[in-house]
């Protein structure tokens, strides 16, 4: 369990705490405690401090999440309290009020008797973080905002203990060193503390005011660039226990997974299918993802589960996996069965899923890679505001009039029956074609399939029917001209059959040069919000 730039800076807060206002009545509480005999009863009064402090900040952790309290309000209600102390700092007479409040819990504590020893110095030190909880002041505020933030248990716990251990290390000098060092830094203590108190402030009037000083994203030549804070954006309201990889049957890449497996890790499920262009083009920000966090404890799953029959077969899959060059574990879902743990309903589908098992973020579809791999860095702990993230996107991939996704079996798909001119985003087919639920296949050379299309690129999910390929022709009428070209269709795949340089109205004829030619569904590629050419 590796401390991250979070928990470091836990640590300097946990420093901070010697200028926090209460720190006089505490500190003769702190001196007497170390006076009695014993060279171990320093340690143990600090050891006893961290103690009590830690436990009790993690129990506030505990019971932000019993109650469900929105991170916003809370975030606010700590600016509220960071503007208060720093006006308590700055306030001569507010300060003594203030000091007047702790300076009675420490005499408590004070005429409680302790032991001698290491074991004593602990009494003591439970005491003293028992007392300190309520007046640590606005440095503590900020702290408990960061442990209630935290995306595992286990940097919860690293990043209070390092505030505690901190907080600790100002008091364990003063009890080594003794009452000189304590008097030479009172002296002091007015200046720092009105100087720290115009600092909280500004930051907690700024924040009030809604100054974003959190995340900040920018667009500029198709890169994004995010230098946000080291929380989750677009993050689950309510996390989930990732549920199981179930019903699988087979694995490529990997030997048989689940999520318990990989704790411990951060972990992307994709569910994806081959023949989907939504998947295929969502694949390079993966392999990219993997390539640079794959050592660092990030770990993918692909889960593939089929939209057509020749995507349950295992051989069909090993090629699209090394086609595509897919390192990571890769699952075959043809029973739906991890599908249905995940209730999920899209291809391509990403959750993402923390270090303890919890799903933590969901993307459903193409796009937000910046978010996806922010999100990534900020669970892996790699965060590092002075590095910005950058990613280049590869643009809109969605025109507002383009045409929809079209199935050609009878299950989904609805084909144009009319007479005389065919309408825009419709197809029709013409010859000996057989029509099953999934598909369509030609009965004899020269049967024909005219899609009326607005799109830059049309794609069709074709196939042989047996193990002979099928050439066909591409004949395209858009306004860029009249263009045919032929093609062999010789396995199961997703087939390119128009790229003009926008996007454009057009029609497009596919003619099987002989029987057996299988078709299943067109899908498309637009350029945005551009406008559509008319022919």
């Amino acid at each position: 369990m590796g401390a991250s730039i979070q928990t470091w800076l836990s640590l300097l807060e946990g420093v901070a705490l010697i200028l926090s206002p209460c720190i006089l009545p505490v500190l003769p509480l702190v001196l007497a405690g170390g006076a009695l005999e014993g060279r171990k009863r320093p340690y143990g009064i600090i050891a006893g401090f961290v103690a009590s402090f830690s436990v009790l900040a993690l129990l506030s952790r505990h019971i932000f999440s019993l109650i469900e309290m929105d991170q916003d309000v809370f975030q606010r209600n700590v600016y509220v309290l960071l503007l208060v102390f720093g006006v308590i700092m700055i306030v001569p007479w507010l300060e003594e009020k203030f000091s007047a409040m702790t300076q009675g819990l420490a005499n408590m504590a004070q005429r409680v008797k302790t032991g001698e020893g290491f074991l004593g110095g602990m009494t003591m030190g439970v005491l003293i973080g028992a007392i300190w909880v309520p007046c640590a002041g606005p440095i503590l505020a900020a702290a408990l905002l960061q442990v209630a933030q935290s995306d595992t248990t286990a940097e919860a716990v690293l990043s209070v203990i390092f505030f505690s251990v901190g907080a600790g290390l100002p008091m364990l000098a003063i009890l080594l060193v003794g009452r000189p060092l304590v008097q030479k830094i009172a002296g002091k203590t007015g200046v720092i503390k009105r100087g720290m108190g115009v600092v909280l402030i500004v930051f907690a009037t700024l924040a009030l005011a809604g100054v974003d000083i959190g995340a900040v994203e920018a667009r500029d030549s198709g890169v994004s660039k995010i230098a946000a804070a080291p929380v989750l954006m677009n993050a689950l309201d309510k996390p989930y226990r990732a549920p199981n990889i179930t019903g699988i049957l087979r694995w490529i890449n990997s030997p048989p997974l689940n999520i318990s497996d990989m704790k411990g890790k951060v972990v992307l499920v994709d569910f994806w299918t081959y023949s989907c262009i939504n998947c295929i083009r969502t694949l390079p920000y993966l392999r990219d993802w993997y390539s640079k966090y794959h050592d660092r404890g990030f770990e993918i799953v692909g889960v593939h589960a089929p939209e057509f029959a020749f995507e349950r077969k295992i051989e069909n899959v090993k090629k699209a996996v090394h086609k595509y060059a897919l390192a990571w574990p890769v699952a075959m879902d043809n029973d739906f069965m991890t599908w249905k743990n995940f209730d999920n309903k899209y291809w391509p589908a990403h959750y993402l899923i923390n270090k303890d098992g919890d799903v933590v973020y969901t993307h459903f579809g193409e796009g937000q890679y910046d978010v996806t791999e922010h999100n990534i860095r900020v669970l892996l702990g790699l965060y590092d505001p002075g590095v910005p993230l950058e990613i280049t996107e590869t643009g809109d991939i969605v025109s507002i009039e383009q045409t929809p996704e079209t199935y050609l079996g009878r299950a989904r798909g609805q084909m144009w029956k009319g007479e005389g001119t065919q309408p825009l985003h419709t197809w029709t087919m013409e010859g000996s074609w057989i029509r099953t639920r999934e598909l369509i296949q030609s009965g004899a050379a020269g049967d024909k399939i005219t899609l009326r299309f607005a799109a830059r690129k049309v794609f069709l999910v074709m196939a042989p029917a047996g193990d002979t390929p099928v050439r066909v022709e591409i004949s395209v009428d858009t306004p860029e001209g009249k263009t045919s070209h032929p093609l062999v269709v010789d396995e199961s795949r997703l087939y390119t059959l128009v790229d003009l340089d926008g996007v454009a109205e057009g029609t497009v004829t596919i003619t099987a040069a002989s029987p057996a030619l299988r078709a299943y569904a067109f899908t498309f590629e637009g350029g945005g919000d551009e406008a559509v050419k008319n022919p």
